[in-house]
């Protein structure tokens, strides 16, 4: 393996958006999770928060950031507060890498010792792959848990598990028969004579096709709607499933998984379940609970 092999292989693997696709949910959670503003409350700064563009002190060295303190300076916080610019010379992606560090002092530590917050500079929604400064900030956070600054995720919390509705699942099954339809066309360019070549003669669409008639009719989640009245019909329509494609399994899913959480408040009922294998793996939808644009459940 050479160097050229590395690199290609994690730009595949990381940066590609073709294989790494976060789409617009997964860019909010990580701004979210990765941002300055919800790791600095209640901290003391070991140095001033500055304003990179005017140069203007927006928080001096020693103050407590509150909450109506990170309210004043959330502005500048989500522009360019404390940027750092690295330019990455023969590396991967060759654009500059725009990182936000701020130094905090470690809590309840008697001695004095700061630690160092990096935030990801908050990459704008468009950007649908990861990028070199969520993996530092995401490392950045790791070291941080271990001062006591930042929140461990609960894996069963609503806000950490979003819904795929059946047109998501059904746009992944197009997406995977479109690339078995490119696999083919290159095959064919690479075999004829690309003087007489045709588009019919290249394009074959029945792995497009194909894909598609395999998830309405093989698919794990694929199943004949209960059309005994309209109530049932709807009653279908509003259950959820943690079973089926890049999801839980009924043997691997522990006691944790199928109980009862206190964010299901409102959004998923804790009453209308099947009893056996399948307790708490299907549920329904509550009466005011609606799915917003992210996948995520709102009461």
């Amino acid at each position: 393996p050479t160097v050229e092999n590395a690199k290609s292989l994690l730009y595949s693997r990381f940066f590609d958006p073709k294989r790494y696709d976060l789409a617009s949910v997964g860019r909010y959670k990580m701004n979210k999770k990765l941002h300055l503003k919800h790791r600095l409350f209640n901290q003391k700064l070991a140095e001033p928060i500055v304003n990179t563009e005017t140069g203007e002190i927006v928080a001096e060295e020693g103050t407590v950031l509150d909450r109506r303190k990170l309210d004043e300076i959330m502005d500048v916080l989500e522009s360019n507060a404390n940027i750092e610019v690295d330019e990455l010379d023969d590396s991967i992606v060759n654009e500059p890498v725009e990182t936000q560090s701020i130094k905090i002092y470690v809590p309840n530590d008697e001695e004095g010792r700061t630690t160092t917050v990096i935030g990801n500079a908050f990459p704008d929604s468009e950007v649908k792959c990861i990028t070199p400064a969520d993996i530092v900030a995401s490392m950045s956070y790791f070291f941080n848990l271990l001062y006591g600054v930042g929140q461990t995720d609960d894996i069963d919390h609503l806000g950490n598990r979003r819904l795929r509705s059946v047109g998501e699942l059904l746009q992944n099954q197009f997406r995977i028969g479109l690339s078995r339809m490119e696999r083919v066309v290159r095959e064919r360019m690479s075999i004829q004579d690309t003087d007489s070549i045709t588009p019919q003669q290249l394009i074959n669409i029945r792995p497009v096709i194909a894909s598609i008639k395999e998830f309405f009719g093989s698919s794990q989640l694929s199943q004949f709607m209960d059309q005994a009245n309209p109530l049932a019909e709807l009653t279908h329509k509003r259950r959820l499933s943690a079973l089926g494609p890049g999801g839980l399994t009924r043997e691997r899913a522990q006691m944790e998984v199928r109980d009862v959480h206190y964010s299901h408040y409102g959004r998923m009922c804790p009453i209308e379940t099947p009893e056996g294998p399948n307790i708490g793996l299907i549920n329904s939808l509550s009466s005011y609970a609606r799915v917003n644009e992210f996948g995520f459940i709102e009461t």
